[in-house]
């Protein structure tokens, strides 16, 4: 047997379907279940890197691109709903900033030499005076997610694009506590990075924490793309897996 490469291999205790990974030399405690087709007996067992990969049951993981599309799904459902719930903070904002721009643009007619430094610090003002824009939905669109992930086993997106959230070791829908947890760790992080870098009341601290948050936007999903568990970075957070609805 040692002479046989490191790879998975059926489990030799003979549980069907149960994979065993062979590190050269022994057996390791690490399991993978996988139905392999019968013409990829042969070369000790191994299984192709082409397969899908399944959760510790069996259950076969989302793909990335298919990630992507119930994603975007859920992105537009978020933006419509905070769109609707703060129109009214949206229009009062809009005619502060026309205000602070016809004042602007006084100064600046003026040759006022510290109009651009006066603007720039009531820009600031006035996206701190409305936090909670940004506050109010985001806590509706997390609650409202975690609401999805508990009776419904996913978001909205994941629901109509065949997917499902579960904990990577047990199926089922998510308990309130993670699916609260999942929620504010995917759409949470970076109104929390965006909020403390306003209440800051400086450019100083705002623009790194947008820095952070763009860099948490990219990375989060894209990290499910090379994750050997196909989970993103909030998976990671809370242990889930997104998977496949099995299609008898």
């Amino acid at each position: 047997m040692s002479e046989i490469p490191a790879g998975w291999f059926p489990d030799p205790s003979g549980a069907p379907g149960m994979l065993r990974y062979w590190d050269g030399a022994a057996w390791t405690g690490h399991v993978h279940q996988q139905v392999v087709p019968a013409a990829y007996g042969q070369a000790y067992g191994t299984v192709p890197a082409r397969f899908q990969p399944t959760t510790p049951d069996g259950e076969p993981l989302a793909g990335w691109w298919h990630r992507v599309g119930a994603t975007a799904l859920d992105s537009v459902f978020g933006a419509m709903l905070s769109i609707v719930i703060s129109i009214p903070a949206q229009m009062s904002m809009q005619r502060q900033m026309d205000r602070l721009g016809t004042e602007f643009q006084r100064r600046l007619d003026a040759d006022d030499p510290h109009a651009l430094s006066w603007f720039f610090h009531h820009l600031l003002d006035v996206y701190r005076d409305r936090l909670w824009i940004y506050l109010v939905p985001a806590v509706i669109l997390v609650l409202g997610q975690a609401a999805f992930l508990h009776y419904r086993g996913g978001t909205p997106g994941q629901l109509i694009t065949g997917l499902r959230t579960r904990l990577r070791e047990r199926p089922g829908p998510l308990s309130w506590g993670r699916a609260i947890a999942r929620g504010a760790a995917y759409l949470g992080m970076p109104i929390v990075l965006e909020v403390i870098g306003l209440a800051s009341g400086s450019w100083a601290v705002l623009l790194p924490m947008l820095a952070l948050m763009s860099i948490w936007g990219l990375l989060n999903p894209l990290w499910a793309a090379w994750d050997g568990d196909r989970k993103a970075l909030h998976d990671k957070l809370v242990g889930t897996n997104v998977v496949r609805v099995r299609r008898d």
